[in-house]
């Protein structure tokens, strides 16, 4: 779906009276989030954007942390903790670990319209792998890489974090080897800040930490408000003691700041389907033209509906293009270039008008501005209907040029690319 689509249908109209009518910086590092909603006529129940960024690497090894409403992403920071004492009560001492795991609104808008929209997003969890210079079971003084790691900190295994109020959680075994060790921990919305205290004195140079992972939780707009296009917005967060990203007192870290592009993309599905026939379009009186020729009197209005189908899943808008315009309206005409106004009006079943919110049912269309329509729910197939129509006055006009054809063309323009 490109980012905007159009899509045309010419109705030839006839009416008269023979018989028919993440790379790092010096300051700072970046990551890319992205998202796309693209609906498919397969599954139309589907109305969210779906995540397209690519998982970290630590999704291969804890594949239960990358599903459902939380994310994996690789974070692109890298920090040591130098903890040359063991045994230190105060958690910054330690490898301590305070992430933003509260909410942050950030404002989004349409690269090509400026449409605005916003998302949330928060940091729900961490991965790590920690690297030692020496085995953990020689700095411990125990046999076996099972008992080193078990013993290097207080409460066991790296992968049980102690926190504020017990709100830090394990996600998961800890993996390890004889000099490193990988776990994930959770961070609940408003938790405080995460530690494993060192029983042992860590040889330098330190505890380094490697491979970081990010596990967040994304809320995207609904994507059945939003146009065609790419919405970008960003999100900068520091690091550092006391900042957004604190990994205590301790640690050197290689950056600063952080900062996170993300990037929604909406590709709407819009097709309308016409049956073979319907480009000429034979507008007649109720009942056709035999009772006005058999009994003499006006033949009322000259009407006639047309059939067909629209897939949508977001807004878009409908306008008319004449070859003869009378009005606001499009126009038939006889070889004189005598007009006659059709007023043409739009049903479709599942949709609105955006600025009213009035149902589309007999919507008149004009060809000077653009009716919006905006959807209810995704769907595969609408049941829509054209209606045109040539107004019983204008019939009679008609009526005092006995012999001659009315012609024109009206031309539907469907755009996908409205906000």
């Amino acid at each position: 779906m490109h980012h905007k689509h159009r899509s045309k249908r010419l109705f030839r109209l006839a009416g008269g009276l023979v018989c028919c009518l993440l790379a790092a910086s010096t300051h700072g590092a970046e990551m890319n989030i992205s998202a796309v909603f693209q609906p498919s006529v397969l599954a139309p129940q589907t109305v969210q954007f779906q995540n397209t960024t690519p998982l970290a690497s630590f999704c291969s090894n804890f594949p239960s942390n990358c599903t459902g409403k939380n994310f994996g992403i690789n974070f692109p920071v890298r920090w040591t903790y130098h903890l040359e004492q063991g045994g230190l009560t105060d958690p910054r001492k330690n490898a301590y670990i305070k992430v933003p795991n509260t909410f942050r609104q950030v404002q989004l808008f349409n690269t090509s319209t400026g449409q605005a929209s916003q998302l949330r997003f928060r940091v729900s969890g961490i991965a790590t792998t920690y690297n030692l210079s020496k085995r953990a079971m020689d700095i411990v003084g125990e046999s076996g890489a099972l008992g080193g790691h078990l013993l290097l900190w207080l409460g066991g295994f790296w992968g049980n974090p102690y926190g504020t109020l017990g709100r830090c959680v394990s996600l998961g075994s800890t993996l390890f080897s004889d000099k490193w060790a990988t776990a994930v921990w959770g961070v609940p919305e408003n938790a405080g800040y995460c530690y494993k205290r060192s029983e042992f004195s860590i040889p330098a140079p330190g505890l380094v930490i490697s491979d970081p992972g990010l596990m967040y939780e994304l809320e995207t707009p609904n994507p059945l408000e939003l146009s065609n296009g790419e919405y970008r917005g960003s999100l900068e967060y520091h690091i550092g003691p006391g900042q957004d990203f604190d990994f205590g007192d301790n640690a050197t870290v290689d950056t600063s700041s952080i900062k996170i592009n993300f990037s929604l993309r909406v590709a709407h599905e819009l097709k309308v389907n016409y049956p073979e026939n319907a480009h000429r379009v034979l507008l007649e009186p109720a009942g056709g033209w035999a009772v006005w020729l058999q009994q003499g009197r006006d033949p009322g209005p000259l009407q006639r509906d047309i059939p067909f189908t629209v897939t949508s899943s977001g807004s878009f808008s409908v306008k008319l293009d004449c070859q003869y315009k009378a009005g606001s309206h499009c126009g038939i005409a006889n070889d004189r270039q005598q007009v006659v106004p059709v007023s043409t009006a739009l049903s479709m079943e599942g949709l609105r008008v955006k600025n009213s919110n009035q149902d589309a049912a007999n919507i008149p269309l004009r060809n000077d501005s653009a009716v919006v329509f905006a959807t209810r729910a995704a769907s595969a197939t609408r049941r829509s209907r054209l209606h045109f129509t040539v107004a019983a006055p204008d019939v009679s006009a008609m009526a005092k040029q006995s012999g001659d054809r009315f012609l024109g063309a009206v031309t539907l323009v469907f755009d996908a690319g409205v906000i």
